[in-house]
């Protein structure tokens, strides 16, 4: 697994969470998405990335009482989220902060690298006293 040096195998857990943090759209790249209607579909809602990106209202809406209107704004929305839900499921686990993590990562590889050289350095110093 180690490519590249000392330092290949952490460059591959760095690439791997890249690609992990990148994955997080849907299959086409585009971010997820979910549908919800309410009012037999006067009321339309989409969600994207689990925040609201867009409302649809028919104008037959302006006839409804206010109550009912609110009622069929929150089913609709209730619906688009767990549409969302159910094509890209909620983790689980804890989540992480993924750039932090590659942040803190590459600071270790750094370390890690700079005192491998200062291990080398002394190596070779006592083989050269050695072969004096």
């Amino acid at each position: 697994m180690v490519s590249g040096g000392f330092g290949g195998g952490l460059d591959d857990v760095r690439r791997e969470l890249r690609d992990l943090a990148n994955a997080s759209g849907g299959a086409d790249g585009e971010p997820p998405e979910g549908y919800g209607e309410g009012a037999d579909g006067l009321v339309r809602v989409t969600v994207v990335n689990g925040r609201l990106s867009n409302v649809e209202l028919d104008p037959r809406v302006t006839r409804m009482a206010s109550q009912d209107l609110a009622e069929a704004f929150t089913a609709a929305a209730n619906q688009a989220l767990a549409d969302l839900e159910s094509k890209y499921p909620v983790p689980s686990y804890p989540t992480f902060d993924l750039a932090a993590l590659e942040g803190q990562l590459a600071q270790v590889q750094e370390q890690s690298e700079y005192q491998m050289r200062q291990y080398n350095q002394s190596i070779n110093e006592a083989l050269r006293h050695l072969g004096s």
